[in-house]
This record gives structure tokens, C-alpha cells and sequence, in this order.
């Protein structure tokens, strides 16, 4: 797989990553589909937990396409899907924070690797090539700025409306930490200066806020929509752009 390669390409030539991606949309829009009309056809356990089932493809998938981590990623962010239809937040949270420490896992370390390519790559170069290794850095610097401004933003966001609205210490206490982890997330996945990295992360934080605001603050009009139209589309594109790095990784 060439880095020429677009997504559409990368999804029409790889029959895995072409089926998962179907068979993830198809379950994704199933969800919208009243419960009632899909019971005629499907078992109640398939329709009653049928927000989970997305997440669960793209977990299957990971095995065969995307790193470790970005595969245990998938793995508890369906289980929190899971424990989200059952009706236990607290279980939720706990399985999306796990999720979100493995995002951060992986974000952390595919920085510092492309930091360590750059850097190596600077002490062969020539004087031109050093100039323009330094206006790199530069942007480096101000992406990092920038990622710090963004995180910081969504966690004033927390701070400032949501965290005093829950009422329980222990939950309040364990929604804090939740916040910091998917601001954290959020920031590292900024850092790889990638659209795809960048805004499915930026759309997961979204769909998390409005969630929070919906429990925690007041009522949101078409929560169902505002959180899992995000929340799925967030999904895809930080494991598509992860089988993208897999794929090159394994031509190279």
C-alpha cells in the first residue's frame, strides 16, 4: 500500500477493511431504525443492544488490520457501548476511560516515533534540508500549542458546567478523571497533525460532551443523533487512518 494511496482506494482494494466498513455502516444506521419495526425480524437481544454492535465490527476487524492498541481500543469502547444498553453508566465510563488510555498509548507513541524519524533524518541533512527541518519543528511547536489550547477548552467546558451538576462525590470524582483522559486523547491525537487522527478524535469529544450534558445538565433535542452520529463517525476515522499506518507499515 503506496502513501499515495487515498481511503477510498485503501477501502476498494482491501476486501477486510471494505467489509468491515460495510457491515459497520449498515449496523450504524440500523440503530436509527425504530426498535419496534426491527423486533418483526431480528431477536430482542440483537435490537435491544444494537448500539454496540458497530464497535463490535470494527473490534473483529482489528485483529486482522490495525495495532494492538488501536485493537483493544475497539474492544473496550464496545464494551462500553455494551454496558451503556444494559444501563450501567458507571461500567460505561469505566470501559470508554480504558479505551481512551490505549488511544492515548498509541497517539503517544506514533508521535514520538515520527519525532525520533524527523530528528534522525535532520542529522544526515544538508544545510537547505536543515532549514526546512527547522520550519517543521516550528509547526510542531505550534501544533502542540494549539492541541494544549483545544484540550484545555473542553476541560474548562467540564469544569465550568457539567462537573457541578453531578451530585455524588465518587461520580463526580470518577467523571473528572474521565474528562481529563478524553481531553488527553484528544491532545495527543492533535499532536500527529492528521485530519483523520485529528477529527475523530475532535467528533468522539463532541459526542461525550453532549452525552454529559444530556445526564448530567438538562435534556438535549435529538440526543440519540448528536451522540452516536459523532460518536460512530469518530470511530471509523481513527481506525481507518490506523489501517492506513498498518498498511504502509507492512509494505514497507
Amino acid at each position: 500500500m503506496t502513501s499515495e494511496k487515498t481511503v477510498f482506494e485503501l477501502i476498494r482494494n482491501n476486501k477486510g477493511i471494505a467489509s468491515a466498513a460495510a457491515i459497520f455502516t449498515l449496523l450504524s444506521i440500523m440503530y436509527f431504525f425504530p426498535p419496534e419495526d426491527l423486533k418483526a425480524g431480528f431477536p430482542g437481544f440483537i435490537v435491544d443492544y444494537r448500539v454496540a454492535w458497530p464497535l463490535l465490527t470494527l473490534t473483529i476487524a482489528s485483529g486482522f488490520l490495525v495495532s494492538w492498541p488501536i485493537a483493544f481500543a475497539m474492544l473496550f469502547s464496545f464494551a462500553g457501548d455494551f454496558f451503556g444498553a444494559y444501563g450501567s453508566f458507571v461500567c460505561q465510563m469505566a470501559c470508554f476511560a480504558t479505551a481512551h488510555a490505549f488511544f492515548i498509548y498509541f497517539f503517544s507513541t506514533r508521535f514520538k516515533a515520527v519525532s525520533t524519524l524527523s530528528a534522525i533524518r535532520m542529522k544526515i541533512a544538508s544545510q537547505k534540508d536543515a532549514d526546512t527541518y527547522n520550519e517543521l519543528r516550528l509547526k510542531k511547536i505550534v501544533v502542540f500549542c494549539l492541541a494544549c489550547i483545544v484540550s484545555a477548552f473542553f476541560i474548562a467546558i467540564f469544569i465550568s458546567f457539567i462537573l457541578p451538576s453531578i451530585d455524588k462525590g465518587l461520580l463526580r470524582i470518577g467523571c473528572g478523571i474521565y474528562a481529563g483522559l478524553i481531553s488527553i486523547m484528544l491532545g495527543t491525537a492533535l499532536l500527529q497533525r492528521d485530519l483523520g487522527f485529528g477529527i475523530g478524535a475532535l467528533l468522539f469529544v463532541l459526542s461525550d460532551l453532549v452525552l454529559a450534558w444530556d445526564k448530567f445538565v438538562s435534556p438535549v433535542e435529538y440526543r440519540s443523533f448528536l451522540v452516536l452520529v459523532p460518536y460512530y463517525a469518530g470511530q471509523f476515522l481513527i481506525w481507518i487512518r490506523a489501517c492506513i499506518d498498518n498498511a504502509r507499515r507492512n509494505r514497507a
